[in-house]
């Protein structure tokens, strides 16, 4: 050992590593240092220390100091490990065996930190730093990674990167995301899929298709299995006009102004403030072009469709100009009534408005007439009846009135002329008194007037003058009811009483005389014709007619009937008028690449007793019209021509019964020549001078 004296050591002012023991003078100003090889030399020591005082802090236990300890191989410690400062672990491998670590203070570990025991408690209040270049946690044994928390798990870093193979599972009865998620990259997507509580049932984006599906519970038939979106106000007291759920259209971003605009929109308004037993509301369909989408379409709460109005007034309101079809193709248009058999058709085949079984065209307006053109119904042709037509006030007649047959119950009071029948053409009209078997007749045989009673006058009745008539009124039993020849206005008027109802409605009645009706009869028929001129022969046709055709057979309880409107065109179209149409249609015409005037485009319209034979005729009426007009057709072209057709009857028989079969035979006669096919041979009777094949396996066998 070196002879050194205490008093002689220098001062410790760095510590190295060498230097494991430190003593101070209290009587220098500096620490002294004293080491193991200046005491010792190169002797080995070991300190045990055989107390057991147990330590729960730095200044109790068996062995304390105030400085630090340097232990240059293992220190085990057999308890618990305390540290209240940082703990640095330098080593290539620490192992800590214990079953529980507890870390009150900052731990940096700076290389590897092996946890052998069941458990690594980490003090609450102070943070676990890893301060190595990545991080990684692995689970060995069961292939699971389990981070557990009493309340939030914090994961804070610019970009977090969650990479699995096969799957990622989060069980957790709430995800919060305070930042954009995103899943996925533009055109390089995947399938986000949430599934409900129920079994089957599931939100899925489906990258696939890049579509969003909401699919139901598996179940049959039941409403829990259909898909549905929930669009939720978040208002807690929903007051009248309050959205309670929108869909927005609209483009993407763009620099555009107008791209940004929604441009089409579905909501759902409340109809009234929401309460406990009632949630009235409507659904708004809104659209635009430039700007922004606005209301044009809503269904209220009880039911009523609006287009083009808020505030829908019956089930369907439309504010707005309805169109079916284009000019020159057009659809038929059908509303049926409460009673059966009743319905308005527009019939596009014939362009006619009809009314059938009980339906009746009501016009409430009590407009007055007091031209062609003014009052609630007028017309710019002419308007046939079929039935009555009764008169309510004034009936103006400006032009000839031709009655074949008038029947008055009340009063009549003519201001100006009239005029029944024509020069050389007349009609008897007669008038009735009060008392039984008394009148007054023109008789148009006698060319004289008679009357029944006081009087005999004979002469002509006339009102007025050519240009200068005057007013002929005829009163009814109640008050205002009436019908007037209104000489001004050269228009007949009927006018009803003066009643706050039906009645008021003046009203022209055509009857029947029949009395017992049966299906087809005219009951009533208004005819539109031209003047009757000295020359013409056309002119005295009716141009067009309106009659009331019974239905069926009339009883105490039946009266169906229809009401049927026809024209007529006299005149056949020369050459002169189709080339002036092609002309003026020739651009159309090249664009639809068809010609839409001239006698291709006429139809033959067959009617059977009146009615169309198409609607109302059997299949054996149907046929038996086209054969008759077939045999008609010869019969033209052999007295026009000379030449006697030969017949092409290719099985014209098979839905006929045995008389118009036979009836058939009788009518094509013994001199004409026909080839025909069919499934049965003609009567001996009617059979003639045929010579019959039978036709089998395509070939003809002569039959005797």
């Amino acid at each position: 050992m070196a002879d050194v004296k205490f008093s002689e050591l220098s001062s410790l002012s760095a510590a190295a590593s060498a230097d494991v023991l430190a003593i101070v003078d209290s009587s220098e100003s500096a620490s002294k240092k004293l080491t193991i090889d200046n005491l010792f030399g190169a002797v080995p020591v070991n300190l045990a220390v055989t107390d057991v005082t147990q330590s729960t802090s730095n200044t109790t236990g068996s062995i304390t100091t105030t400085g630090g300890i340097g232990v240059s191989k293992d220190a085990y410690v057999g308890g618990v490990l305390n540290v209240f400062g940082n703990t640095v672990l330098n080593g290539a491998n620490t192992n800590i065996a214990g079953t529980t670590l507890t870390v009150d203070a900052n731990v940096v570990i700076q290389s590897t930190l092996t946890v052998n025991s069941t458990t690594a408690l980490v003090g609450t209040s102070l943070p676990l730093h890893f301060r190595d270049t990545g991080l990684s946690l692995s689970s060995p044994t069961n292939g699971t990674l389990d981070l557990a928390a009493d309340t939030i798990l914090e994961i804070t870093a610019p970009t977090t990167n969650v990479i699995a193979t096969t799957a990622v599972t989060v069980h957790t009865p709430a995800i919060s995301a305070n930042g954009t998620v995103t899943i996925g990259a533009s055109a390089d997507g995947y399938d986000v899929t949430f599934y409900g509580a129920a079994a089957g049932a599931l939100m899925l984006w489906d990258e696939s298709e890049d579509s969003l599906i909401v699919r139901g519970a598996t179940a049959d038939h039941a409403t829990t299995s259909a898909g549905r979106i929930v669009l939720q106000t978040n208002q807690a007291a929903v007051a009248d006009g309050d959205r309670i759920g929108q869909i927005d259209f609209q483009a993407s971003n763009e620099t555009g102004a107008d791209a940004l605009l929604v441009s089409a929109s579905i909501w759902a308004e409340a109809d009234d403030t929401f309460d406990a037993t009632g949630n009235e509301t409507e659904l708004v369909f809104a659209t635009g072009a430039s700007e922004t989408a606005a209301e044009q379409m809503r269904l209220t709460s009880d039911g009523k469709l609006g287009i083009n109005i808020a505030t829908p007034a019956s089930l369907l309101d439309v504010r707005g100009t309805v169109q079916v079809g284009v000019d020159d193709t057009g659809h038929d248009v059908k509303f049926f009534g409460a009673t059966s058999g009743a319905y308005m058709l527009w019939d596009e085949d014939v362009d006619d408005l009809i009314l059938a079984g009980t339906a009746i065209l009501s016009i409430d307006t009590t407009t007055d007439s007091s031209s062609t053109t003014t009052g609630s119904f007028h017309t710019d042709g002419g308007v046939g009846i079929a039935k009555k037509l009764y008169v309510g006030t004034d009936l103006d007649v400006d032009g000839t009135a031709n009655l074949d047959a008038v029947d008055i119950d009340g009063a009549v009071q003519i201001d100006g002329t009239v005029t029944v029948g024509v020069d050389n053409t007349g009609y008897d009209v007669k008038l009735f008194g009060a008392t039984s078997g008394k009148y007054w007749l023109w008789d148009e045989d006698a060319d004289g007037v008679v009357q029944v009673g006081s009087t005999l006058h004979a002469g002509t009745l006339t009102v007025g003058v050519d240009d200068t008539g005057h007013d002929v009124k005829f009163f009814g039993a109640s008050v205002g009811a009436f019908m007037i020849y209104d000489q001004s206005e050269d228009t007949l008027e009927i006018r009803g009483p003066s009643a706050d109802a039906t009645t008021s409605t003046g009203k022209l009645l055509l009857s029947t005389a029949l009395t017992d009706i049966n299906d087809g009869d005219v009951i009533g028929r208004i005819d539109f014709k031209a003047v009757v001129e000295a020359g013409g022969t056309d002119a005295i046709l009716a141009g067009a007619s309106i009659w009331a055709e019974a239905d069926a057979t009339f009883s105490s309880s039946v009266n169906s009937t229809d009401l049927v409107f026809a024209t007529g065109d006299s005149d056949t179209a020369t050459e002169d008028d189709f080339l002036k149409q092609l002309k003026k249609n020739r651009q159309r015409d090249s664009l639809l690449k068809s010609t839409q005037h001239g006698p291709h485009r006429d139809d033959l319209t067959i009617r059977l007793e009146s009615r169309k034979a198409r609607d109302y005729a059997s299949e054996g009426q149907q046929r038996s019209m086209i054969i008759s007009l077939k045999i008609a057709q010869l019969r033209f072209l052999h007295e026009a021509s000379g030449i006697l057709p030969v017949l092409l009857a290719d099985d014209v028989l098979g839905e006929l019964d045995k008389e118009r079969k036979n009836n058939f035979w009788k009518a094509v006669g013994q001199e004409v020549q026909v080839i025909g096919s069919g499934t049965e041979v003609p009567s001996m009777d009617t059979r003639g001078k045929w010579q019959m094949f039978e036709v089998s396996g395509g070939e003809f066998f002569p039959q005797t």
